[in-house]
């Protein structure tokens, strides 16, 4: 625990001297301990917020970035499962209980039952809302799990007093139709067996944890709050009212995009200067691929840049609604990746191939991209 805490305690002090544009505060909060806001996004790379070199819209992360600190040397682990538990637990992902989130086939070497290859956030760890809670907090959670799915695994047995869990790695972000099971989401423990008609991962979630908020407000306790997006994780979906909102923005092609993203983060301060040519990016150059291929692919970046528009669209949300309450001013906001970005593709992914191709419902046409029933990656450029 001792990681996490003195990562929260920094920040807290850091954050304690950034000033709010509109400081709303309610007189109650003053003397209480700040809340705890801890945004967790999903296989999103380095540059791509605002705030980090990105082109796409994103001004309320921009926002809390520029009034507070921006962590130029931070790292996770490059898979989803063992960051959360570290970020869970403060504790190394093999104490934790996830040395790998994949099970023999996925690894190499036969680990078997081995200590450290459990496969959930094991109990010989105390986990953060456990000792949040022991400290006088509310803890609430919404979103991806991804840390066991038993029922002493739940994220109401690890220490959340709400939750509203997807519990596996991975799901439509419109819950269903899904190559996976309507179990794996749960509502404070118990299983979710039908989701709102309006379901869209970002805004649920979000919905989720301002719900959590209102219900203790004014008791004069302070919440520590998990929103876990699955944003911007495959597969590329976004509402029906968003499908255009990025249309022709990245036909250029994505080395033309890197070049650009670089030169911005230098401006920006968050690399050194860098000759983007000494890169040695995964897969082929953009001018390799065929039309249909770069057509294809610049569409995908454009569902993929939407997806993180929606995202921030609900951050902004959360604050605006916090600022409303008057919580704003004593909340600490920590906003992080799991893993950086995907490289994979939806054809050679180990586990999703074949179950997508068996579930009788994905249309990966290019006219029917970003839809409820499209499945596809952003891909390796």
């Amino acid at each position: 625990m001792k990681s996490t805490y003195l990562v929260l305690a920094v920040a807290s002090f850091l954050f304690s001297s950034c000033q709010s544009e509109e400081p709303v505060q309610d007189p109650a909060v003053e003397s209480r301990p700040p809340n705890i806001v801890l945004i967790l996004v999903d296989d999103m790379g380095y540059t791509d917020i605002g705030a980090f070199g990105s082109e796409v819209a994103t001004p309320n992360l921009d926002a809390l970035a520029f009034a507070g600190v921006r962590m130029t040397n931070f790292h996770s682990s490059p898979q989803c499962a063992p960051t959360r538990s570290m970020l869970m637990s403060g504790s190394d992902n093999h104490k934790a209980g996830m040395g790998s989130m994949f099970g023999d086939r996925m690894i190499v070497g036969e680990y078997g039952d081995q200590v450290g290859y459990e496969r959930q956030l094991h109990s010989r760890v105390a986990t953060m809302p456990e000792r949040l809670g022991d400290a006088g907090y509310h803890t609430y959670m919404a979103g991806k799990w991804h840390l066991g799915s038993a029922p002493p695994q739940v994220p109401t047995q690890r220490g959340f007093d709400r939750s509203f869990a997807m519990l596996i790695g991975s799901s439509s972000h419109f819950g269903f139709p899904t190559i996976n099971p309507a179990t794996a989401f749960r509502a404070d423990g118990e299983p979710v067996e039908e989701l709102s008609e309006d379901f869209y991962t970002s805004i649920t979630y979000t919905d989720k944890v301002i719900e959590f908020i209102d219900v203790n407000h004014g008791d004069n306790k302070p919440f520590f709050a998990y929103l876990a997006l699955t944003a911007p994780h495959w597969p590329l979906q976004v509402p029906p009212e968003y499908l255009d909102r990025n249309r022709g923005r990245y036909d250029a092609g994505y080395d033309v995009l890197r070049a650009e993203r670089i030169s911005r983060a230098e401006h920006l301060g968050v690399i050194p200067r860098v000759d983007p040519n000494l890169f040695d990016p995964v897969g082929k150059s953009w001018d390799e691929l065929s039309e249909e291929e770069q057509r294809d692919s610049a569409r995908r970046m454009e569902l993929y840049a939407t997806m993180m528009e929606i995202m921030d669209d609900n951050v902004g949300r959360l604050v605006t609604h916090l600022k409303d309450i008057g919580e704003f001013e004593n909340t600490l906001f920590l906003f992080m990746s799991d893993n950086g970005a995907e490289a994979d593709t939806e054809v050679d992914n180990p586990t999703f191939a074949g179950q997508i191709g068996r579930s009788g419902y994905v249309d990966n046409s290019y006219d029917n991209l970003g839809n409820a029933t499209s499945w596809v990656f952003l891909g390796p450029g």
